[in-house]
């Protein structure tokens, strides 16, 4: 049997780190996106008995906070774009959408038509 060439040796150690920070990114965004999915609010009306009024504000705290995580630890940098395209998406659905729809000028627009 032959023995590894010190070059591939040298290479190594820095090898491993490198698999392991990309499994870290890639696990932190599948957790992420079911963190900021519907996943929590289906575990929390079955096993709360109904419906959750917070939610929203925990889906855009979460969001804020993992987007405060890619500023603290820099293995998270490369999601930071992902979690702030998430948050301002539960943002405009979840906290804007109702506040709009209250608006004089939605329920004008939407005055008269069937639901």
């Amino acid at each position: 049997m032959t023995e590894p060439s010190p070059d591939l040796a040298a290479r190594a150690p820095t090898a491993v780190p490198a698999v392991g920070r990309r499994a870290l990114v890639i696990s932190a965004a599948w957790v992420a996106t079911l963190l900021l999915s519907k996943l929590p609010l289906v575990i929390a009306s079955d096993l709360l008995g109904g419906d959750v009024p917070w939610t929203a504000a925990a889906w855009v705290g979460a969001a804020a906070l993992l987007i405060a995580a890619t500023y603290l630890w820099s293995t998270f940098r490369p999601l930071r774009l992902y979690f702030s395209i998430m948050g301002l998406i539960l943002l405009l659905g979840d906290v804007l959408d109702p506040l709009i729809r209250q608006t004089p000028f939605w329920t004008g627009l939407v005055a008269g038509r069937p639901h």
